[in-house]
C-alpha cells in the first residue's frame, strides 16, 4: 500500500488545536440528528473527534483508580493535549474501558484519543491495543457504547469508524503488500473486528459500491480467497493469502454480531461476488493491477464450484468465536 490514509487525511486544523479544545459539557448537543446521517467520507481529524464529545477539557481531578494500579500514567496522559499525546500509552485506559466503573469528564476526553488511536492503527496495519489491552475487547467487555454514548454520540462514533474504514480502503493501490511486516490486505483482521461491536450493513454497502479504485482492489483481494486453495490463488504467496474470519481484536468468545451475519447471508451471494468481480477489473486503472485482477474473470468458470461452496460457508465462519478451515 503506498498511499498512507494518514497523509491524504493530514490534519486540517493544526494550527486551531495547538492547545486544549474549548470547553463544552457532558451531553452537548450534537450538530447533527440520527435521521441526518452526514455524507461520506468526512475528514477525519482532531476537531471533528473533540466536537463529537463537546470539546472538553483535560479533568480537572481524577477519581477513576486505573485497573492495574498505574495511576499516575493514566494522569499524565489525561493531562495531554491531543496534539502531543502519546497514543501508545492508551493501553492504560483500554484496560480502565474494560474493567473499572468509568469517570464521565474522563472518559470525554480519552475516549477521542482512542478513536484517533482506531484510525492510525488501522491506517499503519497494525492491531489497536497496548500492553496486554485491546480496544474492541474493552468496548465490548465494558459495554461502552450502552454505558457512556448518547444515541446521537453512538452515531458520531460509529459514522467516525466507518469513515475512518472506508479512508484505508481508499487508499489501496496495490493487490499485494507488506507494510509493517504484515500484509496490506491486514485491513480484513479490522473488518472482523469492527463486526464484533458495531452494525457493518452500511460500511459494507459502501464498500462495494465500488466507488474508488481502492475499494476495488479492496474486493479482488477478498474475493481471491473465496474463488482459490491458498497455494493456487494467483494475487498471493501461499503463506499470506487472506483469511477471511482472521481479526485483530481480542474478543475470542464472539464472532460477528449477529445482525451482521444475517446481512451477509442475504446480501453476499454467488450471483452478487460474480458481479462485483466484473466491476471491480472495470474500476482499475490500466496496469499491471489490473492485468492481474482480470485473472480472477478469466477462472472464474472453472472456480465456480468452490466459490458457492464457500459463500455458503463464509457467514458460519465469521459468526463463529472458533472458526476452523473451509471444509473445501
Amino acid at each position: 500500500m503506498q498511499n498512507n490514509p494518514r497523509i491524504a487525511l493530514q490534519w486540517m486544523e493544526q494550527t486551531r488545536i495547538g492547545m486544549y479544545p474549548a470547553s463544552g459539557g457532558r451531553g452537548a448537543a450534537m450538530k447533527r440528528k440520527t435521521n441526518r446521517r452526514p455524507p461520506l467520507l468526512r475528514d477525519i481529524s482532531w476537531s471533528r473527534l473533540a466536537e463529537m464529545f463537546g470539546n472538553p477539557r483535560p479533568p480537572l481531578s481524577i477519581s477513576e483508580q486505573q485497573f492495574d494500579y498505574c495511576d499516575a500514567e493514566l494522569r499524565l496522559l489525561a493531562s495531554q493535549p491531543y496534539l502531543s499525546m502519546d497514543l501508545s500509552k492508551l493501553g492504560y485506559y483500554y484496560a480502565d474501558l474494560a474493567f473499572v466503573e468509568l469517570q464521565p469528564d474522563l472518559f470525554d476526553y480519552l475516549f477521542p484519543a482512542c478513536l484517533m488511536d482506531w484510525h492510525r492503527s488501522l491506517a499503519d496495519n497494525r492491531p489497536c491495543g497496548g500492553g496486554t489491552a485491546e480496544i474492541h475487547f474493552a468496548v465490548s467487555y465494558g459495554q461502552v457504547f450502552r454505558k457512556m454514548l448518547s444515541p446521537d454520540r453512538l452515531l458520531a462514533v460509529r459514522n467516525f469508524l466507518l469513515d475512518s474504514f472506508l479512508a484505508r480502503l481508499d487508499a489501496e493501490t496495490r493487490l499485494f503488500d507488506i507494510q509493517n511486516a504484515a500484509p496490506s490486505w491486514c485491513w480484513i483482521r479490522r473488518i472482523n473486528s469492527l463486526a464484533r461491536i458495531v452494525d457493518l450493513t452500511e460500511l459494507w454497502e459502501q464498500w462495494w459500491s465500488l466507488g474508488t479504485p481502492g475499494r476495488a482492489i479492496a474486493a479482488i483481494q477478498y474475493v481471491s480467497a473465496l474463488l482459490y486453495f491458498d497455494d493456487e490463488n494467483p494475487l498471493f504467496p501461499a503463506e499470506l493469502t487472506p483469511v477471511l474470519w482472521s481479526h485483530d481484536s481480542q474478543i475470542h468468545h464472539a464472532g460477528w454480531l449477529p445482525a451482521n451475519g444475517e446481512f451477509l447471508s442475504q446480501s453476499f451471494t454467488a450471483e452478487f461476488v460474480k458481479r462485483k468481480i466484473q466491476e471491480a477489473v472495470a474500476m482499475l486503472p490500466a496496469g499491471q493491477e489490473r492485468e492481474k485482477a482480470r485473472q480472477l474473470l478469466t477462472d472464474l468458470p472453472a472456480q465456480e464450484e468452490l466459490l458457492d461452496h464457500r459463500i455458503a460457508e463464509l457467514p458460519g465462519q465469521l459468526l463463529s468465536p472458533d472458526p476452523a478451515e473451509w471444509t473445501v
